[in-house]
């Protein structure tokens, strides 16, 4: 048990901390970026200008960060494996794709360099393979920060597609074209929306089309009402309808599409409630079966027990797929 405490379980407390480390050090970075905008609008005392302790170590890391992304800018191998990564390239953004390369890579040889100085008086064979386990953590530890925060950007542009749209319909009716529509679009709301509506703004200005234009917009972030107005701009733009009258149609479909979720979610409220009672009937037939039978428990201590205790966890997982099925589904 030792050993497994000092191999596994330090090494991955170690990488826990340094990952939570390094969110606590970004938050701060745009703080001080943040800091750094409003400056213009401030009095500043002589000593403002300095740089503080955090803004150094983010500016170093850019500079090795930067450093090694010439290197691998090289290799068409890094290249490849760069481009999946565009997603996460927002407007203005310091970091190009082949820099989260860089990123995942400095990530792994510095967790790795911490689990060797940690056992360091310790080496034998099995030590290397958890130096290899730690290496491979630290590769994919950025991947997990870079997909829920992009989760989050994708769940903030859902709640403002629809005004999003709404506004350019009416930007569209009152005279505006679409150019002008899609940058005052960019202006006026804030977020996420904001810098993916200055994304599709300069690929306009580069003479992409509009619907090819919301393509990239549905690549970057797959939502249902981006895909929807990709798909209808492209059909629609074919037939020759102009911009006003798609948006318009776009907004209505939206309203409708929306009351109808409404009415599918209170048809589906009672059914959840059901499947929800069905899940816990086992657990309220455990409990009160420990209340008259101290003992009960006893039994899946055995060999015998933890083989039966894992067939009924089965039996229960089927449980729960044919409730769910029966119900339709809690969820939509």
């Amino acid at each position: 048990m030792n050993m497994i405490w000092k191999v596994i379980i330090i090494p991955v407390i170690i990488v826990l901390v340094l990952f939570f480390a390094y969110i606590y050090i970004r938050e701060t970075t745009k703080s001080i970026r943040f800091e750094k905008r409003i400056t213009d609008f401030a009095l500043l005392s002589t000593n403002d200008s300095e740089m503080s302790l955090f803004a150094r170590i983010s500016l170093g890391l850019e500079k090795i960060i930067k450093f090694i992304s010439n290197f691998l800018k090289r290799h068409k191998i890094f290249l490849n494996k760069a481009a999946k990564y565009e997603k996460y390239i927002y407007y203005k953004n310091k970091f190009a794709a082949i820099d989260y390369i860089s990123i995942k890579i400095l990530s792994a040889l510095f967790l790795t360099f911490l689990n060797i100085i940690t056992s360091f008086n310790a080496f034998n064979w099995f030590r290397l393979i958890t130096y290899l386990i730690t290496f491979i953590i630290g590769y994919y530890l950025p991947n997990i920060y870079l997909a829920i925060k992009h989760q989050k950007r994708k769940k903030q542009i859902q709640k403002e597609i629809d005004n999003v749209v709404m506004y350019l319909n009416g930007a569209l009716a009152a005279g505006f074209t679409i150019y002008q529509s899609i940058d005052m679009v960019s202006k006026e709301f804030a977020g996420p929306i904001a810098l993916e509506f200055k994304k599709i703004h300069n690929d306009l200005n580069y003479g992409i089309s509009l619907e090819e234009s919301f393509k990239r917009f549905y690549e970057r972030m797959p939502i249902f009402e981006v895909k929807y107005i990709w798909v209808t701009l492209s059909t629609l733009n074919k037939e020759g309808g102009d911009e006003a009258k798609i948006f318009n149609i776009i907004e209505k479909d939206f309203i409708d599409m929306h009351n109808r979720d409404k009415e599918y979610n209170t048809l589906l409220a009672g059914s959840a409630l059901i499947y929800k009672i069905c899940l816990l009937i086992p657990f309220l037939a455990i409990g009160i079966e420990l209340l008259f039978n101290k003992n009960y428990l006893q039994f899946y201590v055995l060999p015998v027990g933890c083989l039966f205790l894992l067939s009924l966890v089965l039996i229960y997982i089927v449980y729960i797929l044919i409730i769910k099925n029966l119900m339709g589904g809690s969820k939509k």
